[in-house]
């Protein structure tokens, strides 16, 4: 797929608090030390990739209003490894890259840029009831400018730290209950986006029933505390219609659901979740007391293998996201997705996707529709190895006249493990 502006990193370091900077160290030691003691039999893959493509609107521009729209060519070159460490019934899988990006525009100076990123999990097993998991991933890159329509004086460097751990006590054959905890750190560089710097953690109790077809049934119960440390509560914007209501910095998620997977024949896969997510803040707003906020929520997504040849995915879902619009405090996603894929050489497959989705910024009357179109081919040369080229076209239809855009990106993929 097309590199867009959240894959652009830049050059310029962003210096980490003293805890992420703390994840950093400790999962960069890890990944070079677990690639330096990989034995026979395991596998430690250096990768490189290249993209080369064109951006008919990088600024997601309104031409409409006469807003500079920048057409741009760009490349993206980089380098790395892939690890996959097996040790008795304990496996470690990693990845860092470190990559460069150049654009060929009057704004080279502010897109050029380096950037790196990194991903660790380890799978453990303790005995014959305990199991899970614990990762990582760091990641630098330059933030969107779909909010944006230009470019700014500097770079917005987004600086994101995420760490999750997970186990499970079999206490059955047929039961199983799992706690799940994640903690997540983003941090922009540009004074005018540091509204949008979120730290958040989220814990999760599960019990689910283990079957064949019908392979998990169960229920979940989600904590999650999230708090934007530089957000101006009193933020008013007449634009939005939200003057006098203030926004959230700090705010409480509790959220209860039923989530089910069935596999039929190995052709079908379902999974599905649905339940109810309640948002209260845990400091007092300004203004009207209208930032809490309550709904339900769902996702039923699946894959279907029509042929040894071809297969159809799709995707429906109701969820609430975090905003970094920083004078909303809610998300609410209504979306809807559809992807085909046609294997019609041994090596050589068609992949088409469409997508659209409605998002709405409570409590702000702001409503976007973003549709997005896909169309690629991709050949394996070998395993691990993947040339790709395609197009993409999308369009965003906003309650808000400036933030309307369309643009389409040609774009040439080489992801290569040796």
């Amino acid at each position: 797929m097309p590199g867009g502006n959240e894959a652009m990193t830049t050059a310029t370091p962003l210096p980490l608090s003293a805890g992420g900077l703390r994840v950093a160290v400790a999962l960069l030691l890890f990944l070079a030390g677990t690639a330096a003691q990989a034995m026979d039999g395991d596998t430690f893959r250096p990768e490189a990739a290249y993209t080369i493509g064109s951006d008919s609107n990088l600024f997601r521009s309104n031409s409409s209003l006469a807003t500079p729209v920048e057409k741009v060519t760009y490349q993206t070159m980089g380098i790395g490894f892939a690890l996959d460490w097996k040790q008795g019934r304990q496996r470690v899988t990693a990845e860092a890259q470190a990559k460069r990006n150049q654009y060929n525009s009057r704004y080279s100076s502010l897109l050029n840029n380096t950037g790196h990123n990194a991903q660790l999990d380890w799978q453990w097993t303790l005995g014959k009831h305990w199991d899970g998991h614990l990762g990582g991933s760091l990641d630098q890159s330059l933030g969107s400018y779909a909010d944006k329509q230009s470019p700014t004086v500097s770079s917005n460097i987004v600086n994101s730290n995420r760490l999750n751990f997970e186990t499970n006590y079999h206490f059955h054959p047929r039961w199983q209950a799992t706690l799940r905890s994640e903690s997540t750190s983003i941090r922009h560089s540009a004074d005018g986006d540091r509204g949008s710097n979120v730290r958040g953690q989220s814990k999760t109790l599960g019990v689910y029933y283990l079957g064949r077809t019908l392979e998990r049934l169960g229920v979940e119960y989600r904590l999650g505390d999230t708090h934007y440390p530089d957000r101006n509560p009193l933020a008013d914007n007449m634009a939005d219609s939200n003057k006098g209501k203030g926004v959230a910095t700090s705010y409480q998620e509790h959220s209860f659901g039923l989530v089910a997977r069935w596999v039929a024949d190995g052709k079908v896969q379902l999974n599905g979740r649905v339940g109810q997510v309640s948002v209260n803040n845990t400091i007092p707003v300004a203004g009207n007391g209208g930032t809490d906020y309550s709904a339900a929520e769902y996702r039923l997504d699946g894959n279907w293998a029509l042929s040894g040849k071809s297969a159809l995915g799709g995707a429906l879902y109701r969820e609430i996201w975090n905003s970094t619009y920083d004078t909303a405090n809610h998300a609410v996603n209504d979306g809807a997705s559809l992807n085909y894929t046609w294997q019609f050489q041994p090596k050589t497959s068609l992949q088409g996707a469409l997508a659209r989705k409605s998002v709405g910024y409570d409590p702000t009357l702001r409503v976007d529709k973003v549709s997005t179109q896909t169309l690629a081919v991709a050949y394996l040369p070998w395993t691990g190895g993947e040339l790709s080229a395609g197009l993409q076209h999308e369009t965003r239809a906003s309650s808000l006249q400036i933030y309307n855009y369309g643009n389409d990106t040609l774009f040439f993929n080489a992801n290569l493990k040796f």
